[in-house]
C-alpha cells in the first residue's frame, strides 16, 4: 500500500477534484472493499461517483479507524452562495463551486457514500439524495440519484457538518446530519451513511429508512411540550395527503401519568392512570373525535383538532396533582391510511430522527381560577306551563362545574364528599348536593323561606343536560310521591319507617306503631273465628279501639247477663259505635256455650259513637278485644281457648285504616284534618291485594312535640317494603299543605335568592369565590 504514500500531497488533492467529476462506467465491476484500485484521473462533468452494490467510490483511501475530532468553524464565517446540482439521475453534475470565503483553501476534501432502504429493508433504485453544507463559511451542494440503492458523493468538505437527505416520490423524505472525516487512510466505510438497513449493518439505522406508509412528521403542542393550556388545539402534519376518517376515527386522548386529582377525595390510588411510557397506549382515556372539531388544510397533509365549547382536559390547582397527557391514534381500527390506501397500523410518529414512536407526550399548565355565580333564574309552576316540575332554579357559574370524558366524570364530590358538589355526580346524588343551596323567599317584604336548604325541602341539585357548556345548575323543586302499588298484605308486626323534616334543614324520626293482621281466625274476611271456653256470662268486654288518626281508647262495657248469645254481646258492641256495623255469629245457636264456635267482624267503615267526648266519630282502624282474667275475653271464656293472644278485629277497610293509625300515632293534636290519610282502590273492600294502588296523603299542618315539618317521608322498609306496600326507592314523599304533583314553594312575583356554599369547588379543586357566590331574581 505504498502508492498511497502521496495522499496528502497538492498532487492528490487535484486528482480527488478531478476523480469527483468521473463516474464509474457501468460496465465496470465494483472493486471489492479489501482490494482497492489505483486513482485513475480522467475528465468528467457528474459530480459524483456511485458503485451499484455500495461499496466505496474508486477512489477511497485507506482505513482510518481512529478519526479525529471534526474542525470548529469558523466563529463568523462570511456567507456563501451555494452551487445548484442537478436533479436529473443521468445528468452531470458540476463539482462543488466554492464561493467567496476566508480560507477555502485549508478544508479538507473526502468521499462520503451509503445505502437507501426501504422499510421492508430493501434498497431503493433512483433516490434523489441531496447534500449540503450547514457551514455558513463553507459553500458545498451536491446531488444523486442511487443506483442499485447505492450512492456516493466525491470531492465534499471534510471536517463541517453536513446536511444529507433522501428522497423518493411517493416516499417520506429522511435526513441525516453528519461532519466528513478526513479519511486519510482510504477507509470505505469510514464516511458510509445508510438511509435504513438491511437488519444486519451498523450504518444506518431502520427508522430512517425511506417508507411509503404515511407518518406523523410534525405535531402541535410539541413532544414533549409542557406548560399547555388544558383547552388547546392539536394539529398533525402527515408525510403525505391522508384520508381524513382514518385519521380522526383513531384519535384519542389518554392519561400518561397516574395522579390523583384534588376533588376526589375517595380512598383510591389514583383518579387517573397512566401508562408512563410512550410505547404503551394503556392509560385512562379521556377523548377522542367526540370532542373535537376537525379542519385539515387543502392538501389534506394537516388536521387540526379543536376543542368544542367548554371541553378541555382534567386539570387540577396543584401542579403535583396535575397530569401529564399522551396522543395516539388507535381510537378504532388502529389503521391510518394515505390517500391511495396505504396504511400505517403502529408507531405513527416520527419526530426525531431516531426512531418511530406509538404516541407522543406533553404536561398542561394548572387551573387556579375560582368559580362563581353568574345569574340565577326562578320558574314557577303556575307559569312553566309544566305543573309536574313545579317550582324550579337555574343557576349560572362562571365556568363549567363538571367534566364529563370518556372515562371519569371530573367534578366536586366526585370522591363522595357532597359537600364539594355543584351537582349530583358519581355517587353524590341530587338532593345531597342540594345541601349547599340555601334558598331565601321574600314575598312582599315578608321572608316565606330565610336561608333554608333546597334539600331541606326535598329538592335536588342536578346539571342541566341541555347546556353543553355544563355551566348550569338545576335546582328542582321536590315531586311529592304518595302513591305505590301493592305487592301483598303487610305482615303482622311490620312497622313503618317515618322520617320528619323541618325548614332549618334538620330531620327527625317519628316513631311508627305496627301492621295488625293477626287474630285468632283472622282472614281476609277480617273475621275473628275461634272456638271459645265458656259462656263469659256476668262478664264485661274490655278492649282498646285505634283509631286512623293514631289516636287510641281503652274502654269496658257493662257486663254480658248470666246467660249471653251472640246477639246479647252484639248488642252490647253496637252501643259502642255508629250504626250496626257488628256481625257475631255462633255455630250452635242459642246461649253461648263451651263447645260453641265463635266468629266476630266489623263493618266497612265503622266509627266511634258520635256522642263520645274526644273520640266521637273517629273511623276505627281496628278494636282489639283483650284477654285479661275476669273479662268475657277472658281464654277461659270467649277468648281463644289455650291462647295468650288477644283478639284484634280489624273493620272491613281496615287495612288503609290499619296503616294510617301506624303513621299517625305520634303527630300531636288530636284533628284528623292535620293527620296522614290512606286509601287503597281495593277490589276486595278494605283488603290490600297484589295490584292495588295504595295513596298516602297529608292535609293541613301537623306537629311533632310542637315543631312543624314541612314534609315527611315513608322509607322503602317494613309494611311498605317491596313485597308488600312497595314504596319506590326513594320512598314516600308527602309534603304539608301541598296538592296536585308537584310542591309549591314560591309564586310569580317572590324575590327568589340562593347562595352557594363556599365549600363548592370545580373540576380542578378550585374552591367558590365568596365574592359572587350568590344571585337573586324575581319568579316569574
Amino acid at each position: 500500500m505504498s502508492h498511497f504514500a502521496f495522499a496528502t500531497t497538492g498532487v492528490f488533492v487535484s486528482t480527488l477534484l478531478l476523480t469527483a467529476c468521473n463516474p464509474t462506467p457501468s460496465n465496470t465491476r465494483s472493486p471489492a472493499v479489501s482490494n482497492l484500485p489505483e486513482l485513475t484521473p480522467q475528465p468528467s462533468t457528474t459530480a459524483e461517483s456511485s458503485t451499484p452494490d455500495g461499496s466505496a467510490p474508486s477512489d477511497s483511501a485507506a482505513p482510518d479507524t481512529q478519526p479525529t475530532a471534526p474542525p470548529q468553524p469558523t466563529e463568523s464565517p462570511t456567507p456563501a452562495t451555494e452551487s445548484t446540482a442537478s436533479s436529473s439521475p443521468s445528468a452531470s453534475s458540476s463539482a462543488p463551486v466554492n464561493t467567496a470565503q476566508e480560507d477555502i483553501s485549508v478544508v479538507e476534501k473526502t468521499t462520503f457514500n451509503g445505502k437507501v432502504f426501504d422499510d421492508s429493508e430493501s434498497p431503493l433504485e433512483n433516490v434523489k439524495v441531496v447534500a449540503r453544507s450547514l457551514n455558513s463559511g463553507v459553500t458545498y451542494t451536491a446531488e444523486t440519484t442511487t443506483v442499485g440503492g447505492t450512492y456516493a458523493f466525491n470531492n465534499a468538505p471534510a471536517g463541517i457538518q453536513l446536511e444529507i437527505t433522501a428522497s423518493l416520490a411517493g416516499y417520506t423524505t429522511r435526513r441525516r446530519v453528519e461532519v466528513l472525516k478526513s479519511n486519510k487512510e482510504g477507509d470505505p466505510n469510514a464516511n458510509r451513511y445508510d438511509f435504513g438497513s438491511n437488519g444486519s449493518n451498523e450504518f444506518g439505522i431502520a427508522a430512517n429508512a425511506l417508507s411509503d406508509k404515511p407518518e406523523v412528521i410534525a405535531v402541535t403542542p410539541a413532544r414533549n411540550a409542557s406548560g399547555v393550556d388544558a383547552a388547546t388545539p392539536f394539529v398533525l402534519t402527515f408525510s403525505e395527503p391522508m384520508d381524513r376518517q382514518s385519521v380522526v376515527d383513531n384519535f384519542e386522548l389518554r392519561a400518561y401519568t397516574s395522579e390523583k386529582l384534588s376533588v376526589d377525595t375517595s380512598s383510591a390510588t389514583h383518579t387517573l392512570k397512566g401508562s408512563n411510557t410512550i410505547d404503551s397506549v394503556a392509560g385512562t382515556r379521556i377523548w377522542d373525535k367526540s370532542a373535537f372539531s376537525v379542519s385539515w388544510s387543502s392538501d389534506d397533509t394537516e388536521a387540526t383538532f379543536t376543542f368544542k365549547s367548554e371541553r378541555h382536559l382534567p386539570t387540577d390547582t396543584e401542579s403535583d396533582n396535575t397530569p401529564d397527557y399522551q396522543v395516539s391514534l388507535e381510537r378504532q381500527d388502529k389503521s391510518i391510511r394515505d390517500k391511495s390506501g396505504i396504511s400505517r397500523n403502529s408507531d405513527y410518529f416520527k419526530l426525531t430522527e431516531g426512531d418511530f414512536e406509538r404516541s407522543y407526550k406533553f404536561a398542561i399548565s394548572t387551573d387556579e381560577r375560582e368559580p362563581g355565580v353568574v345569574s340565577l333564574t326562578a320558574s314557577t309552576a303556575e307559569n312553566s306551563g309544566n305543573v309536574t316540575s313545579g317550582d324550579s332554579i337555574k343557576l349560572r357559574f362562571t365556568e363549567p362545574m363538571v367534566q364529563y370524558t370518556l372515562g371519569p366524570v371530573v367534578a366536586g364530590g366526585m370522591g363522595g364528599n357532597a359537600s364539594e358538589a355543584a351537582a349530583a355526580n358519581n355517587s353524590v346524588t341530587g338532593a345531597q348536593a342540594a345541601a349547599n343551596y340555601l334558598l331565601t323567599v321574600n314575598r312582599g317584604g315578608t321572608l316565606i323561606y330565610d336561608q333554608v336548604p333546597w334539600s331541606a325541602l326535598g329538592g335536588s341539585a342536578v346539571f342541566d343536560s341541555n347546556d353543553t357548556t355544563h355551566r348550569t345548575v338545576l335546582l328542582l323543586a321536590p315531586t311529592p310521591l304518595t302513591s305505590s302499588t301493592v305487592s301483598n298484605r303487610p305482615a303482622s308486626g311490620d312497622g313503618a319507617t317515618l322520617t320528619a323534616f323541618f325548614d332549618d334543614g334538620s330531620s327527625q324520626a317519628v316513631a311508627t306503631g305496627d301492621f295488625v293482621s293477626s287474630g285468632p281466625g283472622l282472614s281476609n274476611n277480617f273475621e275473628a273465628s275461634y272456638v271459645i271456653a265458656g259462656t263469659g256470662a256476668n262478664l264485661g268486654v274490655s278492649l282498646e279501639f285505634a283509631y286512623t288518626d293514631g289516636t287510641k281508647e281503652m274502654f269496658t262495657t257493662g257486663n254480658l247477663d248470666a246467660a249471653p248469645s251472640a246477639g246479647d254481646l252484639k248488642s252490647i258492641l253496637d252501643n259502642l259505635t255508629n250504626g250496626a256495623p257488628w256481625t257475631i255469629t255462633d255455630s250452635n245457636g242459642g246461649d253461648f256455650s263451651s263447645t260453641d264456635t265463635l266468629t266476630l267482624s266489623l263493618g266497612e267503615n265503622a266509627t266511634r259513637l258520635s256522642s263520645v267526648p274526644v273520640y266521637g266519630d273517629k273511623a276505627i282502624a281496628y278494636v282489639r278485644f283483650l284477654n285479661t282474667a275476669n273479662t268475657a275475653f277472658d281464654n277461659t271464656q270467649l277468648g281463644q281457648s289455650g291462647s295468650t293472644l288477644e283478639t284484634f278485629i280489624v273493620p272491613v277497610n281496615g287495612d288503609a285504616g290499619v296503616v294510617a293509625s301506624a303513621l299517625n300515632q305520634s303527630l300531636d293534636g288530636q284533628s284528623t284534618a292535620n293527620k296522614l290519610t290512606v286509601s287503597d282502590n281495593t277490589g276486595t273492600a278494605g283488603l290490600f291485594e297484589a295490584g292495588d294502588t295504595l295513596s298516602v296523603n297529608l292535609q293541613g299542618s301537623p306537629t311533632i312535640g310542637g315543631r312543624s315539618p314541612n314534609r315527611f317521608i315513608i322509607s322503602q322498609s317494613g309494611m311498605f317494603a317491596n313485597d308488600a306496600l312497595n314504596a319506590p326507592t326513594e320512598g314516600l314523599s308527602i309534603f304539608v299543605s301541598t296538592t296536585g304533583a308537584a310542591a309549591d314553594l314560591y309564586r310569580p312575583g317572590d324575590n327568589v335568592f340562593v347562595q352557594v356554599s363556599s365549600t363548592v369547588v370545580d373540576p380542578a379543586g378550585n374552591s367558590l369565590d365568596t365574592r359572587s357566590e350568590s344571585a337573586n331574581a324575581n319568579a316569574n
